[in-house]
């Protein structure tokens, strides 16, 4: 389905492979160690693409004519960005936070090749019922909800 052009998909999630093989594409991984650090003072709805940006800025640098696809993803709660939980204590506090209440998962994808770049971003509002302790375990334990 691809063109002349390689595609790099920029990324370790095994979601964002799954999309793109389910798309019909033909691609490659390729992960660098990227510093994801943003200004404090940047509003939480500007995150994501900055990231997704900033990834491919570095990501162009070891490419010349492929397609590059970065993407970052952010999850925003009463205007507060919360970080990927890091262990299973910290995805089920987050999970108890968000029981009962609305938050916004903010997507940013960037392409782009020797040439030219583009950027979007996909914003989704989610809320969740009350969440028993047991099914918050139950999902962490078994789904292992750290990316």
């Amino acid at each position: 389905m691809n063109s002349n052009y390689q595609l790099i998909l920029a990324s370790n999630s095994p979601r964002r492979q799954e999309l793109l093989k389910e798309s019909g594409f033909i691609f490659e991984t390729f992960t660098l160690e990227i510093d994801e650090s943003y200004p404090s003072s940047m509003p939480a709805i500007e995150v994501a693409q900055f990231l997704s940006e900033k990834k491919n800025r570095v990501y162009r640098g070891h490419f010349n004519e492929e397609i590059v696809i970065t993407a970052d993803t952010v999850v925003v709660f009463n205007d507060l960005i919360l970080e990927k939980p890091n262990d299973g204590a910290h995805a089920m506090e987050m999970l108890r936070l968000l029981s009962g209440q609305a938050h916004s998962v903010i997507t940013a994808v960037t392409i782009s090749n020797d040439l030219k770049s583009i950027s979007f971003q996909e914003e989704t509002m989610v809320t969740f019922r009350v969440l028993l302790p047991k099914e918050i375990a139950y999902y962490v334990n078994n789904f292992k909800p750290f990316d």
